[in-house]
């Protein structure tokens, strides 16, 4: 109206529309509003004339009634709940950190909480808080993998919340010491209007207050056959629902409320200033405000709801001054209907929109599924599920028919899902069973929508739904900053006169030398003991240890002396690196001791050279000659590399003992031939170094040192940035970590990305598990796998920006250089970028948790995934702790009490929920037969594999002697899960019986539920048929060699390992992550027993087509397997070497059986042929 209408009013009066508008109130608080609304529209507000006195006969004018109630604390008998206090406490102590920005939703959920108190009471609060927060941890449990934002103070929240433990839920039944005051005066004044023809409104002023009010009314009357209660707050969702408290905003289901009140479904609705405009409901005749109306239009509003005749408008008020406040709008409204002539309401053509209840529509994306279209969007999402051997995943209906020939349909999806999913019903009866399924897998598809299994397009929710990203076709290579270089940082340091000196020990232990210590004065304190080895080329170790700093005071003399004492150890050795005198100004100082007069006395008695033979004839001769020179080649020293004795010795013992001193650490000294000796002391003037030769030593070793050292700092830089709450001891593993592609020990590094992926894995499916129940199995392996993947891993590093800290130089002796001061022109700061695989960074990852799993256990490596995966949460466990997971299990668990019994026996673990065990002997195949009460074993599987890998790569940690290979650590893991197959097939315990004692074998398999009769038949088969073999493979394990051909031929009954992965998920869920419990049940089953036989036996574990490629590197082979025609079915397989036919096999009974052997059979025969040879 300002914009176009006003503007033109002059220019064209009579083009112009006139405004006609309806409005019940057309003001706010008095009439000044009205007179703003009328030059706004152009318009006068008037009442209708024509026909007026016609109208009032049929239009009601409401009766107002005050209920008058006490707000005198001292008659409230409800207590304060306990639930509130500590909570309040807890704010209020972290209000007193640093942390206190981070707990405004706490807050603000305690003010609300506060306010219910004072307004309903006790039980309300507590109904409201438990609810919330049980509401709030699901949801951040829920979205805890998709959450990769950096959102502190909800991550603060949950980790108050789950240190709360596990909560209570208020009692059904109320006391009337429960409630305060003003909520008996409304519960009272209710049960008198319920005996009569009652519908009616409450207007209260929270969104909180509805849903509370509501269940409390539900909780407190037993009558509900008249007390029929409904909600509504409006359609806004504007709130997240993420915050603590709004849990009860669900808008959908809240559509329906007006139209069950308008049909008399309901007689009570609980709602806020939402319902007082707009809305059409002539079914009220009773409008209760339990707060007075903040405004006139609020007062008017509510009052034009109650449309029966005889309606009543009761308005609670506490004192004097409220009931004043509302005479006070009742007298500004009789003179406002004065201005537009009498009454004002007019009834709104706004109608209401009924959502059918046999469609799904989301309004987001528009996406709509009909009823008729239900069971093939049904059958599809089940086919979707993950393929097993025995299972069909299809939807099953069942129908029953009423007297009338009418037909309602049940309908049974896959035992995978969760129980309440399992079984659905339709909503009504129908003429055909194509109907009434149809109707029948409606709402299944609903309940899959509301459970997050099905997104909002209507199809099976798949990773790339909770990721940003798709890590399927994410990048290979990214682009990432370079990273950090400690020695700019130092070099800005002295440059800008930040001289906070710290000299750090040093100490080099060499095995066949003594010890030296020196000082490393940097202008940085490095705040770790730190050690290290170094390694020459023919493995020698020496050990080097650097202990913390300590700040000292030195003045440009000092430091001058400092530098001195520096260039007089690296000139030794690198003296054609030192040619110019700004070469002193070192970024890192060596000397033999801080002390100025002690660097004086160095300086003085090792400074300068002297001629050979006039040491020689020296009478007093207190140690060999060591740094020998040549005049024209006096760069290159030599060394005695033995020390002389005696009272004399010539110049000849002199050359029979030396030879040149390498520059490098790699390169070791060699033997020298007599001419090149005599060669080198044929010259003339040969000089000594007073500097002994030890000092030389420390110079070959410096530029290393100076590496590693480096590559610590970057390490500690990491500690105190990102691992705030990780202490590594052992600071040597971190910066290993830390170096993915320019490691020393290439195979250190990937024993501990192997470690650190063994337990991320583990980390993220035991996460998985928890915060998500309703998930089937395929969901949280697809997630888990795209988390810990390398273009998962890779986009994690870049959030927490890890990549500044990844080191891709590797030292190169060769090219070493003093790093002088003067030597760095970029300004500290100065980034460049570079391009790094996303293999790297995910390594990188792996190998930092590995390093903190290795040097402080599971808590300390968890706190670190926690710190370098956005998608793992601290508290990724907490549901076990707090209940919350107890919760989503089903409460009623088939009864079979004396086979579990037995199971319990067999396993040597006592279940605290045997639920866990009988969902972990349930096969897929099982479908529910009336009301499900468990779901299949595919969840605590997917949950026990990760487990199983968890507790035989930490066995075989401690188990080992030595530091095993990354290829032996896969390949003695692979043969103990292909173990597991084998060790499901029975385990013996003794029975006894009242007359005999027997040992009956007893199987794992014997109680699985399952409703394929293919399976059974399988298994009696496998049973009959796999003693035989058994014992063989018995055999050959005692004897030291893994039956890798035995066991293919036995075949892959996948489930029976199935069985036992689900078997270890369960105990790990019913002990709370309790990992020993684990331990023993993988070691009753055989499991680790075998482990330590391989390490004690050294039994050989790698595949054999491993084996004949390592035995024959430069060959190329390649295999050819196919398989014969009905009634033969066998499968057969031929291995070419270097493109000609060497082995061809047939008659076996699967094609892992038949490449296995042939693969051998190549390895016999070429070590036939060589022994030939």
């Amino acid at each position: 109206m300002k914009t176009f209408y006003h503007p033109h009013k002059h220019k064209v009066p009579n083009n112009l529309p006139r405004i006609l508008g309806l409005s019940a109130s057309p003001v706010d608080s008095d009439a000044s509003s009205l007179e703003k609304l009328e030059i706004n529209l152009d318009s006068k507000c008037i009442a209708p004339v024509r026909h007026y006195q016609e109208l009032l006969k049929f239009t009601n004018h409401p009766k107002i009634c005050i209920c008058y109630y006490s707000d005198d604390n001292e008659l409230r008998n409800t207590a304060e709940p306990w639930l509130l206090k500590i909570m309040r406490d807890m704010a209020d102590s972290t209000d007193k950190s640093h942390l206190k920005s981070r707990v405004s939703e706490l807050r603000q959920f305690i003010r609300t909480s506060e306010t219910l108190y004072h307004e309903l009471g006790s039980w309300a609060t507590s109904e409201y808080m438990y609810t919330s927060i049980r509401h709030f941890k699901e949801h951040q449990r829920e979205h805890a993998e998709t959450n990769w934002s950096a959102s502190t103070a909800k991550h603060l929240t949950m980790q108050i919340l789950c240190d709360l433990g596990s909560l209570k839920r208020p009692q059904l039944s109320i006391m009337p010491t429960d409630l305060s005051p003003k909520c008996q005066s409304l519960l009272q004044l209710l049960s008198r209007l319920i005996e009569h023809d009652f519908q009616g409104l409450i207007f209260v002023a929270q969104r909180a207050t509805v849903m509370i009010f509501k269940s409390l009314i539900d909780c407190y009357f037993d009558r509900k056959h008249k007390i029929r209660c409904g909600s509504f707050v409006g359609m806004s969702n504007i709130q997240s629902r993420t915050d603590l408290g709004n849990w009860h905003y669900d808008i959908r289901s809240q559509k329906d409320t007006l139209a069950k009140l308008r049909a008399k479904e309901l007689n009570l609705i609980i709602t806020t200033n939402a319902l007082e405009e707009g809305i059409d409901i002539p079914a009220c005749n009773t409008v209760i405000s339990f707060d007075l109306p903040l405004s006139l239009r609020s007062f008017v509003q509510r009052r034009g709801r109650a449309r029966q005749g005889q309606s009543t408008l009761i308005i609670f008020v506490s004192n004097m001054q409220e009931e004043e406040e509302l005479r006070r709008l009742i007298k500004i409204e009789d003179g406002l209907m004065k201005t537009y002539r009498d009454d004002t309401r007019a009834v709104s053509n706004s109608s209401f929109e009924e959502v059918s209840s046999f469609s799904l529509e989301v309004k987001s994306t528009g996406a709509c599924l009909n009823m008729s279209d239900a069971p093939s969007h049904l059958s599809i999402f089940c086919a979707r599920l993950t393929k097993q051997p025995y299972v069909i995943n299809q939807p099953i209906y069942h129908h029953e028919e009423s007297r009338d020939g009418q037909m309602r349909a049940m309908v049974t999806l896959p035992s995978v899902l969760h129980p309440y999913l399992q079984v659905t019903k339709g909503l009504q009866w129908w003429p055909s069973k194509k109907l009434a399924n149809a109707d029948a897998a409606l709402q299944a598809y609903k309940a899959l929508l509301a459970a997050g299994l099905v997104n909002d397009n209507l199809l099976s929710t798949n990773p790339s739904n909770f990721f940003n990203t798709d890590f399927s076709t994410s990048k290979a290579i990214h682009l990432v900053i370079e990273p950090i270089n400690p020695w700019t940082d130092l070099a800005a340091r002295w440059n800008n006169r930040v001289l906070g000196l710290f000299p750090h020990r040093l100490q080099i232990q060499h095995p066949r030398r003594e010890s030296l210590e020196l000082m490393m004065i940097i202008p940085l304190q490095i705040k770790s003991h730190i050690q290290f080895p170094l390694f020459t080329n023919d493995n020698t170790k020496t050990r080097v240890s650097l202990w913390p700093g300590s700040l000292i005071a030195a003045d440009n003399r000092i430091i001058a002396l400092y530098r001195q004492a520096s260039h007089l150890i690296f000139q030794s050795v690198h003296g054609h690196l030192l040619k110019h005198t700004l070469h002193m100004n070192f970024v890192a100082l060596f000397v033999p001791d801080t002390a100025s007069a002690a660097t004086e006395a160095f300086l003085g008695a090792n400074t300068g050279r002297h001629c050979l033979e006039d040491a020689l004839k020296t009478t007093e001769r207190t140690r060999a000659p060591e740094l020998l020179r040549d005049p024209i080649l006096s760069l290159v020293p030599w060394t005695t590399n033995s020390r002389l004795s005696g009272p004399s010795y010539s110049i000849e013992d002199v050359r029979r003992g030396s030879q040149p001193l390498p520059r490098e650490l790699k390169l070791e000294c060699s033997a020298l031939s007599d001419e090149a000796q005599k060669k080198f002391f044929e010259g003339q003037n040969l000089t000594i170094d007073r500097l002994p030769s030890t000092w030389g030593h420390a110079a070959i070793y410096i530029p290393r040192i100076s590496h590693e050292i480096g590559v610590c700092i970057v390490a500690e830089h990491l500690q105190e940035k990102l691992l705030l709450d990780v202490k590594f001891h052992s600071l040597d593993l971190l910066s290993l970590a830390i170096r993915p592609t320019c490691s020393e020990r290439p195979a250190r590094f990937r024993s501990l990305a192997f470690v650190g992926a063994t337990f991320l894995k583990y980390i993220i499916s035991e996460q998985l598990f928890l915060h998500h129940p309703t998930w089937h199995e395929g969901l949280p392996s697809k997630v888990g796998k795209a988390v810990i993947s390398d273009c998962g891993l890779a986009e994690a590093a870049k959030i927490c920006k890890l990549d500044r800290f990844l080191v891709t130089k590797q030292f190169n002796g060769k090219k070493w250089k003093p790093t002088w001061i003067s030597g760095f022109s970029s300004p500290p700061g100065f980034s460049e970028h570079q391009k790094v695989s996303a293999r790297t960074l995910a390594e990188m990852i792996r190998a930092i948790v590995g390093a903190a799993y290795v040097d402080g256990g599971s808590r300390q490596a968890a706190s670190c995934a926690v710190a370098l995966v956005p998608a793992i949460k601290t508290w990724h466990a907490a549901a076990l702790n707090d209940g919350s997971f107890k919760h989503t299990r089903p409460s009623l668990v088939i009864s079979y009490s004396l086979v579990l019994g037995e199971m319990e026996k067999l396993l040597g673990y006592t279940f605290i929920d045997r639920s866990l065990l009988v969902e972990a002997l349930t096969h897929p195949s099982y479908y529910a037969s009336g009301l499900p009460q468990t779901s299949a074993y595919g969840r605590l599987s997917f949950l026990g594999d990760a487990v199983l890998e968890q507790v035989t790569t930490q066995s075989l940690l401690n188990a080992a002697r030595r530091t095993l290979s990354v290829d032996r650590l896969q390949s003695l893991r692979t043969a103990f899960h292909l173990e597991v197959d084998r060790s499901t097939e029975y385990l013996s315990q003794p029975i006894f019986s009242p007359t005999v004692d027997a040992l009956d074998e007893v199987y794992l398999w014997i109680c699985l539920q399952s409703h394929s009769q293919e399976l059974t038949a399988s298994l009696n088969k496998f049973r009959s048929t796999s003693r035989r073999d058994c014992w063989r493979i018995q055999r050959a394990l005692l004897r030291g060699r893994y039956p890798w051909s035995d066991l293919a031929a036995m075949g892959g009954h996948f489930f029976l390992s199935d069985i036992v992965k689900s078997l270890l998920g369960a105990v790990f869920v019913d002990s709370q992550a309790n990992l020993r419990d684990c331990e023993h049940l993988a070691d009753r089953i055989g499991i680790l027993r075998r482990a330590k036989q391989f390490l004690r036996d050294e039994v050989i574990t790698d595949h054999p087509k491993v084996l004949l490629q390592k035995a024959n590197p430069e060959a190329k082979i390649f295999y050819q397997s196919c398989t014969k025609p009905i009634p033969d079915n066998t499968f057969c397989c031929a291995v070419w070497l270097n493109d000609e036919k060497a082995v061809d096999l047939q008659g076996f009974p699967n094609r892992d059986a038949a490449m296995i052997s042939a693969s051998q059979a190549l390895a016999r025969l070429l070590e036939e042929n060589s022994k030939a040879q």
